[in-house]
């Protein structure tokens, strides 16, 4: 891991580099940030000694001054444990970061980076779902040619929005309510895909660990990052119906 700033405490370092010169000082430091990105020095002190930016004459009256800074084979051990204490301190904010997000999304950290794909994987080995009954059922009950139209199910494109909010708080394991039947409606005025729609839906049922969300409301960033990724732009002055 890149750490890109290091805390200096002025008196400590102060404390303990007061016999340098303006030159050693400027070396010192040089060293000191090398160290701090990469996590040690070169072990050959060629390499060293061009990091310090010194001529060679100041190099071979000062090496010796600034190797007494550093342990055995230029190595730093308060330094060492400053960057442990970074490094930890970095993940523990990244994954604070991650969570916020998630919190502002309303979709809870353990599935808050799943793509779509990833949502609906591990499907062959559970129990058949709402979702995947309603699929077999609209297979099932398909028309023969010639025999007449039948009513749309809730994942064709045609059914009724309030039909298929139904079908969605079955999967989401909500009560229908009208503010539920407001919210697909909505989606569908957005040109949403049911199927899509449903899939989420079920992937974050899935994912969710028994946890069930209070509203629809719950599953829209998702649903919307999902189009996105299909490429299934909606459009509002041009509705399915």
């Amino acid at each position: 891991m890149k750490l890109f700033w290091m805390k200096l405490e002025v008196g400590e370092y102060l404390s303990k580099t007061s016999h340098l010169t303006t030159v050693e000082h400027g070396a010192y430091l040089l060293l000191l940030l090398h160290y701090w990105i990469n996590g040690g020095l070169p072990r050959d002190e060629e390499s060293i000694f061009r990091i310090t930016r010194m001529d060679a004459k100041q190099w071979k009256k000062s090496k010796c001054v600034l190797k007494a800074l550093f342990d055995e084979s230029w190595r730093h051990a308060e330094l060492d444990e400053k960057r442990e204490q970074a490094i930890e301190k970095s993940q523990i904010n990244s994954a604070n970061a991650k969570r916020s997000h998630a919190n502002r999304r309303n979709i809870a950290p353990e599935f808050a980076e799943r793509s779509h794909g990833e949502l609906e994987s591990e499907k062959e080995a559970e129990p058949q779902s709402v979702l995947e009954q309603q699929r077999a059922s609209a297979s099932q009950q398909q028309p023969k040619r010639g025999s007449g139209a039948s009513d749309p199910g809730p994942l064709e494109k045609g059914a009724h929005p309030d039909e298929l909010a139904d079908f969605v708080c079955q999967i989401a394991g909500l009560q229908l309510t009208e503010g539920a039947q407001a919210v697909v409606r909505e989606w569908r005025t957005k040109n949403w895909d049911p199927t899509l729609i449903c899939d989420v839906v079920e992937g974050l049922v899935r994912r969710s660990s028994g946890k069930r969300p209070r509203t629809l409301r719950y599953f829209e960033d998702a649903i919307r990052d999902a189009h996105v990724r299909c490429g299934m732009a909606w459009d509002k002055e041009n509705p399915l119906n």
